[in-house]
């Protein structure tokens, strides 16, 4: 398998397990079909609920602290995908769509939504910064072992995008992989 095909297979995995609340690629015990218990994580780490936005757990879990609910004025709507930068902390994180939620995540597919996002906490700063918008269904996020780069799956067309962190293609976003 090459190094493209098992960066998408991660991405795809971080989907996968997004579709709940996430905790360092683990699931959590609570769902975002469940708002009242979106806020109870069971191990310290950054957390996304589909709900509440980007929170942070302490050391013991339970209760979770909201870090973000926004990025440039626009509240998150459908939280998703997460990975953290191991040597920054900074989290790499998507909005799957500003237009609808969770609940109605099947209508981003039929109707052709692109309004996503890809988020970056910047825990130096503590605020979150919009990598990219305009984003057709972005689900898992994963930080390349290099941190040159992030992959990002699109779930609607089956794609994966490379963000580029570093280097002379800082900035761009560039298709990594496609689904025939």
């Amino acid at each position: 398998m090459s190094r493209y095909n098992k960066s998408l297979l991660l991405v795809l995995v971080v989907s996968l397990l997004a579709s709940c609340c996430v905790v360092h690629g683990k699931q959590t015990q609570a769902t975002p079909a469940s708002p009242s218990n979106a806020s109870r994580f069971p191990t310290a780490s950054p957390a996304l609920s589909a709900y509440l936005g980007l929170m942070k757990v302490g050391p013991s879990g339970g209760e979770a602290t909201v870090l973000a609910t926004e990025a440039d004025g626009v509240p998150f709507n459908f939280v998703n995908g997460v990975d953290v930068d191991q040597v920054t902390g900074d989290v790499y994180f998507t909005d799957s769509s500003t237009t609808y939620t969770w609940e109605h995540n099947t209508m981003i597919l039929i109707n052709r939504d692109t309004t996503g996002r890809l988020l970056k906490y910047d825990t130096r700063r503590r605020r979150v910064v919009v990598l990219r918008s305009g984003l057709p269904y972005p689900n898992g996020v994963a930080v390349s072992a290099d941190r040159t780069h992030v992959v990002v799956a699109h779930t609607g067309p089956r794609q994966a995008f490379r963000y580029w962190l570093k280097g002379p293609k800082a900035g761009h976003y560039e298709l990594l992989a496609t689904s025939q």
